[in-house]
This record gives structure tokens, C-alpha cells and sequence, in this order.
């Protein structure tokens, strides 16, 4: 893995993370309960100023394409989506350089990245949910694994 250090950021992260666990949790424990709404406002917001990029960069809006990239990368630092906010970082100054009509790619990558976030979070999520379950029910996963080993052992 490729190591890179963001002079603005002490963390040293991957290019290839989603989402900074640590960030992302940090920002769960401060909102409670409401961070449900804060991801779920997230997302339509993403989703909403993708398709607005699209329309920027078809038209060679630079202006709009710029505050959108901006928006976007924002929101993304705030929740820890890393690669998210690399990409719109990168958006934003190709905009800057009046560039956006050639950057169909990179609106593209944009919305995977963004796609890549709602798939770890759900997985996050689901994980969470189970381990809760779990907790709350009394059996954990080490419980499974023991009570299987056991059943191996009877049966050889």
C-alpha cells in the first residue's frame, strides 16, 4: 500500500481507504443518534450534487462545478470518507483551472467513490447491528467457534 501524508491531516492514511474508521466513529459518538439523519441527509445530498457535476461538467461549468466539488468534499471529511474527499479535492481544482469539460473520468470516479462509501458503511452498519445482537443475546462469535471446535473434537 501506497503511504501518504497530508500536511493538514497528522493521520497517515492509505489512498486506497474508504473511510477513516477513527474519523467516522469519532463523528458517530459526537452525534448519537442523530447520525442516522446525518448519513442518510449525506447520501441524497451526494447523490444530488453527483448528478449537478454531471450536468457541470457536460457544460463545461467550472463556476458551479467548483462549489459542488467543494460541498461534496466537505461533507465527505466530515464522515472520514477519504478517497471521497481526494477525488472531489481533485475535482475542485480542475475546476479551479477552468478544466472541468475534460474531467468526465474523474466525475465518474467521483461516483464510485461515493457508491464504495454506502457499500462500507452499510457493512459497518450490518456488523454492528450483529454484534449487538450478539451482546444483547449473550453469545458472541468466540461462543460459535468454541461450539464448533467441540463438535470436531466428538466426532474425531
Amino acid at each position: 500500500m501506497i503511504m501518504t501524508e497530508h500536511p493538514n491531516n497528522t493521520n497517515t492514511q492509505t489512498d486506497d481507504e474508504i473511510i477513516n474508521d477513527e474519523q467516522f466513529d469519532d463523528m458517530r459518538e459526537l452525534l448519537e443518534e442523530d447520525f442516522v439523519d446525518l448519513i442518510q441527509v449525506y447520501f441524497t445530498d451526494s447523490h444530488e450534487r453527483i448528478v449537478k457535476l454531471r450536468r457541470a461538467q457536460q457544460e463545461d461549468d467550472n463556476a458551479n462545478g467548483y462549489e459542488l466539488a467543494h460541498a461534496l468534499k466537505g461533507a465527505s471529511a466530515n464522515l472520514g470518507a477519504t478517497q471521497l474527499t481526494r477525488l472531489s479535492s481533485q475535482l475542485q481544482e480542475a475546476c479551479r483551472e477552468r478544466l472541468i469539460g475534460d474531467q468526465a473520468g474523474l466525475v465518474e470516479d467521483v461516483a464510485a467513490a461515493l457508491q464504495r462509501v454506502e457499500q462500507e458503511i452499510k457493512q459497518s452498519d450490518q456488523a454492528q447491528q450483529k454484534f449487538n445482537t450478539d451482546i444483547r443475546t449473550g453469545q458472541s462469535s468466540a461462543d460459535g467457534l468454541v461450539s464448533k471446535f467441540k463438535g470436531l473434537a466428538i466426532t474425531m
